[in-house]
């Protein structure tokens, strides 16, 4: 039988001493109880689950000591008692609206001894009454949560609403309370010597990586991006990019770094410093911010090179970690990355902005902040200009004598005798070679395809377009010689050359012919891939290409009739 149980009542404060021990069984709580259970109009009354719950429940009773003129009182509330106070005002928001209870006073009902309150191990919970009495609505789940769990947080006895509760009883533990203070607006509370600043639960992990703490609040890591892990450090939520334990720093996204102590992480910005957040060639926990002027994307493993930097005309020197370095060129010069490698050149660019250029009249160079970034070879056979343009760009030589000569839509005629359309921006386009035996020229603004035009059309065709080069003559002037047996006769002044030279001679140009449309600007010239006949409109008479063929054509079968002649 357990020893007989002392109890000690103080009129005034509504405290209560208590002195029995008694062995019973370790709490086995059950945590699916109702703590929210509205008591019936009276004295508080346990719910069932929570009574059976209290009933296997033991704290031993550690009374108060002597009064002794307040030698014993303790220095304010123990570290036990104001962990449990902290907590019920955490768990229970809405009910208690305060607590306290450190008086370092006897007990009124025994004054020779001191209050349990001058040991800093009893608190008073504070409920807010409504019309006077016990709100059991707000007070009883407090009350009923204590019972459950007496035995985990050394809680000894505990008075409310006119019942009260002794842990250390063998028996029924609940009894009512008669003292002069129902105990209406506030629960008395005591701890025992073994108590703690025990946690309510114990942090732990659940499923779906949510986290329970100290005070029984459950949170889910995933919702911040994070995973919950126990270990040798705690239960905690580690960011997910971060490794539990130990250092590291992470990429979050291609310019978020992280920087990772245990799990918690901390985030800076590489791209504010115009750099990548990059572990290329690294494991991912050895990130770091590499500049994006030494790597052209943050998959791209650093290498110390040399370039330019954007101010000043300087080099920039890019270490192997991916970190620049500006490096000033002497006076003079500037960093110019010509050919393809970084060096200090003379000064090409202006000293400050952005602008493209041409330099040597070869390369189309953009530059930035004295720098020369990067250069366009125009390549054989073109050249850079501005002329007539906002930008600088290529050209061909075909279509422009020198980087100075504005280019203009108009036909052309190669030096291989092939001929071509220039268009406005300079560039050589639809080049067609003629039929065997005849070669370009230029007449009245037109490039055809003619036989025997080297006398015929050296002086409108000599030096009409850089490029047109010199048409070579053959023997017979590129047209075949009659056959013996026939003798052309040379049609009178003014009249139509004979059908089968204009047939010969003129290049085929049928209906049918495949034509092949040119880019020739105003002038909409059109050319048969297949032989010399031309139309010309916009600007040009319908017909005057086809008449120009026509004519030199007929030129040459009156050279041949003379020929045959002198024969």
């Amino acid at each position: 039988m357990p020893p007989p149980c002392r109890l000690l009542l103080a009129s005034l404060a509504g405290l209560a001493l208590v002195d029995c021990g008694a062995a019973v069984p370790e709490s086995d709580d059950d945590p699916g109880m109702d703590f929210s259970a509205i008591a019936v109009p009276g004295a508080w009354r346990l719910p069932a689950d929570v009574h059976a719950a209290g009933q296997r429940q033991y704290v031993r009773y550690d009374g108060a000591p002597a009064w002794n003129g307040g030698a014993n009182c303790g220095s304010g509330l123990g570290a036990a008692a104001r962990a449990l106070g902290d907590h019920l005002r955490r768990a229970f928001p809405a009910s208690v609206s305060s607590y306290g209870g450190f008086a370092c006073r006897p007990n009124t009902a025994d004054t020779s001894r001191l209050s349990v309150h001058g040991t800093g191990r009893a608190i008073d919970v504070f409920i807010p009454t409504t019309g006077g009495q016990a709100d059991n609505t707000r007070g009883d789940p407090v009350a009923n949560w204590l019972v459950a769990n007496a035995q985990r947080l050394g809680v000894q006895y505990l008075i409310w609403d006119r019942t009260q509760w002794n842990a250390s009883r063998a028996g029924e533990k609940a009894s009512p309370y008669g003292g002069p203070h129902p105990h209406h607006d506030h629960i008395h509370v005591e701890v025992n010597l073994d108590a703690r600043p025990l946690m309510a639960c114990t942090p732990h992990c659940e499923a779906g990586d949510v986290i329970v703490d100290v005070n029984c609040g459950r949170g889910d890591c995933n919702a911040f991006g994070a995973r919950c892990v126990s270990d040798g450090l705690g239960t905690r939520c580690v960011f997910g990019a971060c490794p539990a334990t130990g250092s590291a720093t992470v990429c979050l996204n291609d310019r978020t770094l992280a920087t990772c102590r245990n799990g918690a992480a901390s985030a800076g910005d590489c791209g504010a410093f115009a750099a990548w957040c990059s572990s290329a060639g690294r494991a991912r926990t050895e990130a770091r911010c590499v500049s994006a002027f030494c790597v052209a994307s943050p998959s791209e493993r650093p290498v110390a090179h040399t370039g330019c930097w954007i101010e000043g005309g300087q080099l920039l020197r890019c270490d192997a970690n991916g970190g620049a370095t500006p490096s000033p060129c002497p006076a003079g010069q500037a960093c110019s990355m010509l050919g393809g490698a970084a060096r200090c050149a003379p000064r090409v660019c202006p000293a400050t902005g952005e602008a493209d250029i041409c330099v040597d009249d070869r390369y189309v160079a953009h530059c930035y902040g004295g720098s020369l970034l990067r250069a366009t070879d125009c390549g054989a056979g073109r050249l850079c200009s501005r002329a007539g343009a906002d930008a600088p760009r290529c050209v061909s030589t075909a279509c422009v004598a020198n980087a100075r000569e504005a280019p203009r839509a108009h036909p052309v005629c190669l030096p291989d005798g092939r001929r071509g359309q220039c268009t406005a921006a300079g560039t050589l386009r639809d080049v067609t070679a003629c039929p065997a035996g005849q070669t370009c020229v230029l007449s009245g603004g037109v490039a055809a395809c003619a036989a025997g035009a080297a006398d015929a059309g050296a002086a409108d065709a000599g030096a009409a377009d850089a490029g047109a080069g010199d048409v070579a003559a053959t023997d017979g002037d590129g047209v075949d010689p009659p056959d013996d047996d026939e003798d052309p006769i040379p049609p009178e002044d003014g009249a139509a050359p004979p059908a089968d030279v204009a047939a010969a001679d003129v290049g085929g140009d049928t209906a049918g012919s495949d034509a092949t449309a040119l880019d020739g600007g105003e002038e909409d010239v059109v050319v048969d891939s297949g032989g010399c006949g031309c139309r010309a409109g916009g600007g040009h008479a319908r017909g005057g290409a086809a008449g120009v063929a026509l004519g030199l054509a007929w030129m040459a079968a009156l050279r041949q009739r003379r020929r045959a002649s002198r024969r």
